[in-house]
């Protein structure tokens, strides 16, 4: 597998706004919301990431369970009749933006006018109520 030297992601406001969420995780769950559109979500191993993020297969597996933590995606481990193995998919929480609406809102209606600091903190406040 190759590894990507770039890759552009649009990274949605829900995320963008979560301090709780380290930049390689942000980035790991615009590549999940990418790849998992389909019904089957996405079947990627923590090694997969792992190549495609250029961490370790810890970063990947702890990065996985804070998004879970965050309610960002949900996982299920699925039988493969081919191989007589489980594999898990990931799949993104239709819900997500319901749940951090409330901090999106506060921070779009206060964005320019409060300071940065302030701004970031109010915003966390929010989150960390969900």
């Amino acid at each position: 597998m190759e590894k990507f030297t770039s890759i552009a992601l649009a990274e949605p406001i829900e995320c963008f706004i979560n301090n709780n969420l380290s930049h390689i995780e942000k980035r790991i769950f615009c590549f999940i919301l990418n790849i998992s559109k389909s019904e089957e979500g996405a079947k990627i191993t923590n090694l997969e990431i792992s190549k495609y993020f250029n961490c370790t297969k810890q970063t990947a597996s702890n990065s996985i369970s804070n998004l879970k933590g965050q309610k960002y995606i949900f996982t299920k481990n699925v039988k493969n009749e081919e191989i007589s193995l489980n594999e898990r998919r990931i799949y993104i929480n239709p819900i997500y933006p319901i749940l951090y609406k409330e901090a999106v809102s506060f921070f779009y209606k206060n964005h320019s006018s409060l300071p940065s600091k302030k701004l970031w903190d109010e915003t966390q406040k929010l989150i960390t109520q969900k």
